[in-house]
């Protein structure tokens, strides 16, 4: 069984016309599971003409690719994606609006 951990590191698709914002707390939905999470960094982002990953220099924004590292209030019991696709997946959702704004694979 996978070690429960508070951090972890995913590439998401940015799914919201609103970018994405670091200073922001989300609800991350992990299986069955919901806790408030931030993103602490973001890593890179893909570039899809070029397919290659380039610095994220800008913001985040709809139907951008995008490597982040994620930080939860609760400890969550995951696996890699690439292991277990039931649990190495999780949405983002925008607490004041409740709209998914983004599905994201555990790395």
């Amino acid at each position: 069984a996978p070690a429960p951990q508070r951090e972890f590191a995913a590439t998401i698709c940015w799914l919201s016309a609103q970018p994405l914002s670091a200073a922001r707390t989300y609800t991350l939905r992990h299986t069955t599971r919901a806790t408030k999470a931030r993103v602490a960094a973001v890593a890179a982002r893909l570039d899809v003409s070029a397919a290659t990953w380039n610095s994220a220099d800008g913001a985040i924004g709809l139907n951008d690719i995008a490597r982040i590292t994620v930080r939860t209030q609760q400890p969550l019991a995951f696996d890699r994606y690439a292991d277990n696709r039931a649990t190495g997946a999780f949405i983002l959702i925008d607490e004041a609006t409740h709209d998914t704004v983004a599905a994201g694979l555990i790395q």
